[in-house]
Formats: structure tokens, C-alpha cells, sequence
């Protein structure tokens, strides 16, 4: 992919950088948790430039170094064998944080300063005893994807960024040539890398991961509050919160304070991520199962599903990303609040808004519609005006109003008007720069 082919890129200047242009840092910390390619970066600048690869897994630091260079016992002896190459070697050491048993590594690698140039593959950034540069690897985009695969339609390129969370590792298993269900039928199989990713980083983590699998089941399933969690698990409160406090250190929890049934804000637990909401939903569930033929038809069924109840979510994302960045192409007189709970999932004469937030002038509404099969139907709009025009008059009112559908013949025939902006899809994924309207201060409709 060519985002493997940028990250070399990056790599091999700061490598330029430190033995052209003398520059100070002789190390780079490799960032990115597991799938994001950090090893196929590795193995793409060798190819490209060459170097040496050391990899840590399943050894033990103090015995890594007789590993691999037989002879040498000790790490210092083990550098000063490389130091003393006279072709100014990268070298790379993965699987660096796989367990805490480095310091005499981290602390002899100074040895290679000004001998060679050294790459750390982490997941996470460690504290180091010297300065470093840093290279993070991220996921996938939507945007990417698309400029990758040109015939992609965008609401599969959603579909799949949104059960993936952009991991490159599971993104690669997808056939863009075949309908998004097709593709769930390879993914959702026994001891494919969809299917076993979740067990290896969750085993990663904990010793007892059967422990974390009840309360991230219960996540997914909408037990959301740590009261409903602890009812659900059977795990007392007290060892609930030790739990969710280990899950949220793992980069597994995400939190949320959110309105509960009687409108009272609380602290809301989820799953990290659609890909960790799709396993425990359709995966974690069916380990247990018989094994036996699945027909086609299911994976149709289940592809309709997870649009509700995962690339819905996943779409909001996107919605509320661009808000914080464009809203104020149609508002200009103050700041919008998304994060405030309390302005949050408001019902409006009978109609619910993701967002409501009252001003001296105006009214802004936002509503996103959620089935991403369509666009925003006519009757939905009509029902929406109806409703926010009893408190005041359309012109005194802001819409921003999403769907991953076209916006439908009603709303495209008040294009002419100077109040409405119609703003196209490509914009809100970030594949194009978008200006909403040629005067955005008269718009009062933001259709996406």
C-alpha cells in the first residue's frame, strides 16, 4: 500500500538527516499497535535500503543478544560487533515492549550512537534514558481507501473502515471486487485473522481474558453503565471498575458521559472501536456454536445488521468530525458545544436531534439519519421543519442535517436558494476540500 511506501519515506530522511546533516537523534521510536504494518515497514526498508532486523518475541532480553549473534553474552558485546561495521547499518528491533525486561538493552544502546542507526518497533511510545524521534504509524481512512481503490463506493469503503477500525492487517483481507456480504463470509470464519486478532490482543493484555470478555459482551450487548455491567457479570461494582480501569489502559474502553432513560448524564462504557463492538456482537457469541453451513442469505442479514448497529455509528463519527471543523461555514456568531451531553439526543415536538443548542438568534439543529442505505427522505425533512418551526420561524433556525444517501428531490429544489448548502459526500470523508456555500454567512441548511 502506499502509505507503507510514505512511512519509508519518513524514515529514511530522518536517517539522512542524522548522517548528512548531523542531526542529534540517532534513534526512532516505530509506533503503532498491532496490524498497522510496523514489521511490513520494517521489511520494506530493508528491501528498499537495507539494514539488519532483530526481533524480540518470544525471548527473553537477557538471552536475545547469544540469539542473535551467537558468542556474544552481554548486549555491549553485541553492539560493539555491529559498531564496528563500517556501512552506517539501520537496524531495526521489534517487539520491543513486548515484555519489561529491557533496561540493560535500552541502557547499553547508546554504544551504537554515531555507528548505526537504530529503529525501536513499539506499540506504544516507551520512556527512553535519551532523546528520540517518533514515528506513529495510524489506521486507514476512508479517504485513502478510496484513492486506492477507485471503483470502491463510499458506503462500503464506511462499511469497511467501520468493522476494521482501518487496522491495514484486516483491512488486506477484504475483495473489493466482491459485495461487502461476500466478504463477511471469509471474514466471519473460524481461525481467520478478523477471527483471531481480538483473541491474540485481548491474551496480549491479561492473564484471564475470559474475565474482560464477559464485560466487553455486556458492552456491546447495551449494558453500558457500570451498574448494568455489574448486574450483568455477575463482578461486584468495586471489581467492575478495576476491570474497566485495566480495559481502558489496554486501549480497549471507550468512556462517555451520556443522558441515561430519565435524562440524568452518567458515565457509559463501550467497547473501543466498531471492530471490538462486531466481535463481541457476531463473534464472541458464536464460538461456541456447532460448525455448519452458512447460507448465502445470512451474511446478507448480517450485513444489513451491522449497517444499523455499527457503520451508523461509525457514520456519526465522521458527522460530528466535520461539525467541529465546518459548522461555522453556516453559524459564525459563537462557539457550538457538540461535547455537552445536555445538548445531546434532545427531543424537539416529538422529533429527536442528535443535537440542540439554543442562541440569542438562532436555533442550530443537527440530525443525522442513520439508515446509510438512503438519503434523507422527504417526509423525515418535512417532519423536521414542521417541528422546529413551531418555536421559530425557518430563517431564525440552522440544520445540519447528514445521510451517506443523496439528499432527497425535496431538499435538491432548494439548492437555489441563498439559506440552503448541499455538501457533497466526498467532502464530509475528507476526499475533497469543500466549501459549503459561496456566502456560507446565508446558509441556514447544511444538507451532507
Amino acid at each position: 500500500m502506499k502509505r507503507i511506501e510514505e512511512y519509508t519515506k519518513q524514515l529514511h530522511t530522518s536517517v539522512s538527516n542524522y548522517w548528512m546533516q548531523k542531526s542529534t537523534l540517532w534513534i526512532t521510536q516505530l509506533c503503532g499497535k498491532s496490524g498497522m504494518g510496523k514489521t511490513s515497514l520494517a521489511q520494506s526498508y530493508l528491501e528498499a535500503y537495507g539494514g539488519q532486523y532483530f526481533s524480540f518475541r518470544n525471548l527473553d532480553a537477557a538471552f536475545a543478544p547469544q540469539i542473535f549473534r551467537p558468542g556474544c553474552k552481554l548486549w555491549r558485546e553485541f553492539f560493539a560487533e555491529i559498531g564496528e561495521t563500517k556501512n552506517r547499518p539501520v537496524i531495526f528491533f521489534d517487539d520491543v515492549d513486548d515484555r519489561n525486561d529491557k533496561e540493560e538493552f535500552l541502557n547499553a544502546l547508546p554504544e551504537l550512537a554515531g555507528k548505526a542507526y537504530v529503529v525501536l518497533i513499539v506499540r506504544n511510545q516507551i520512556e527512553l534514558p535519551f532523546p528520540s524521534d517518533i514515528l506513529q504509524m495510524t489506521a486507514v481512512t476512508v479517504p485513502m481507501l478510496l484513492s486506492e481503490n477507485k471503483a470502491l463506493a463510499p458506503l462500503d469503503a464506511l462499511r469497511t473502515i467501520a468493522i476494521t477500525d482501518g487496522i491495514p492487517e484486516l483491512v488486506q483481507l477484504f475483495d473489493f471486487q466482491r459485495p461487502f456480504a461476500e466478504n463477511l463470509g471469509v471474514l466471519f470464519t473460524q481461525n481467520s485473522t478478523y477471527f483471531r486478532y481480538a483473541e491474540s490482543e485481548l491474551r496480549r493484555h491479561f492473564r484471564t481474558p475470559e474475565t474482560y470478555n464477559i464485560l466487553l459482551y455486556g458492552m456491546a450487548t447495551g449494558h453500558n453503565r457500570i451498574s448494568q455491567l455489574a448486574e450483568f457479570s455477575g463482578f461486584p461494582q468495586n471489581k467492575c471498575d478495576k476491570y474497566l480501569k485495566a480495559l481502558d489502559k489496554a486501549g480497549l474502553l471507550e468512556t462517555v458521559q451520556r443522558k441515561d432513560i430519565t435524562d440524568h448524564i452518567r458515565t457509559h462504557y463501550y467497547p473501543k472501536g466498531g471492530y471490538w463492538k462486531t466481535w463481541f456482537l457476531y463473534v464472541f457469541p458464536a464460538q461456541g456454536r456447532c460448525i455448519r453451513p452458512i447460507e448465502r442469505d445470512y451474511f446478507q442479514q448480517l450485513a444489513n445488521e451491522i449497517d444499523r448497529t455499527i457503520v451508523a455509528e461509525y457514520f456519526k463519527k465522521i458527522c460530528w468530525n466535520w461539525l467541529e471543523k465546518n459548522y461555522h461555514s453556516c453559524y459564525w456568531d459563537g462557539l457550538l458545544d457538540f461535547d455537552d451531553p445536555k445538548k445531546r439526543d434532545v427531543v424537539v415536538n416529538g422529533i429527536r436531534f442528535d443535537y440542540v443548542q439554543e442562541t440569542k438568534d438562532y436555533t442550530i439543529y443537527v440530525k443525522i439519519w442513520d439508515n446509510v442505505q438512503e438519503g434523507f427522505p422527504k417526509e423525515a425533512f418535512q417532519k423536521i421543519e414542521a417541528a422546529t418551526t413551531l418555536a421559530r420561524p425557518f430563517y431564525d433556525n440552522i440544520y445540519y442535517l447528514f445521510s451517506v444517501g443523496r439528499a432527497c428531490n425535496y431538499v435538491e429544489q432548494l439548492r437555489h436558494l441563498d439559506t440552503v448548502a448541499v455538501v457533497n459526500l466526498k467532502s464530509l470523508l475528507g476526499q475533497i476540500p469543500e466549501h459549503p456555500h459561496q456566502n456560507p454567512h446565508l446558509a441556514r441548511l447544511c444538507m451532507i
